[in-house]
């Protein structure tokens, strides 16, 4: 049973927590325009997919879905009504399925080495740099799971700052895009870990754990 193994091995996940969310926002009339993902792993993708199908099953009346257009590569069709879900990485076959979807694998774009990623870091026009930008530039975007650290999101989030900080006066406040972070062990470092993202235009929306992911996402969206 699909169900039972989810919730064994993924209910106390952030992913677990973020499937339910993005669900309800989509039945709510305000889905997510676009989801992207810098980790090859299609865990989110998938528990999104079983608790669609998880309503099927109690609803028993009801047709599947397709909530998400898995996109891998630049020329992938995009859906009207679906949610595309970009993986920037390249995306690993899952085999947890007797007969897994092959079209979750994309070998091709997988970042591993050093060399993969500093030819993207060094290209401007990349899928993933032009995917990243567009949407930076033209909606609100939650960061879950990242560090922020990454020299080349930072270079990106900068890029698209100082245009937005060009159209707005100094004293208005210019952030635009959220950060769910875990409060860290020092509290000392909090006005630092701020200060250092502040000018990318992000706030940083501290929790105490991971748990309080879905709660935290409940509030912003007003769900």
């Amino acid at each position: 049973d699909f169900i039972a193994v989810r919730e064994r091995l993924f209910k106390k996940s952030s992913s677990y927590a973020l499937a339910k969310i993005i669900i309800e926002s989509y039945d709510a009339g305000f889905p997510p325009s676009s989801i992207l993902s810098f980790n090859a792993e299609p865990l989110l993708y998938s528990l999104i997919n079983s608790f669609e199908r998880e309503r099927v099953i109690i609803e028993s009346n009801s047709q599947v879905r397709d909530l998400v257009d898995l996109i891998t590569i630049s020329i992938a069709s995009k859906a009207k009504g679906r949610i595309p879900y970009y993986f920037c990485h390249g995306a690993l076959l899952s085999n947890l399925s007797e007969k897994p979807d092959k079209r979750l694998q994309s070998t091709s774009k997988l970042v591993f080495s050093e060399s993969s990623y500093l030819q993207i870091a060094n290209t401007s026009f990349s899928w993933q740099s032009v995917n990243f930008l567009s949407l930076c530039a033209n909606t609100a975007v939650i960061f879950i799971g990242v560090s922020l650290s990454d020299p080349n999101m930072r270079k990106w989030l900068t890029w698209i700052q100082n245009e937005r900080s060009k159209d707005i006066q100094e004293e208005t406040d210019s952030t635009q895009h959220f950060w769910i972070n875990k409060l860290p062990e020092f509290k000392e470092s909090i006005p630092w870990i701020e200060s250092s993202v502040l000018h990318l235009g992000i706030r940083v929306i501290w929790i105490e754990n991971w748990d309080e992911v879905e709660n935290t996402m409940r509030k912003l969206l007003g769900l």
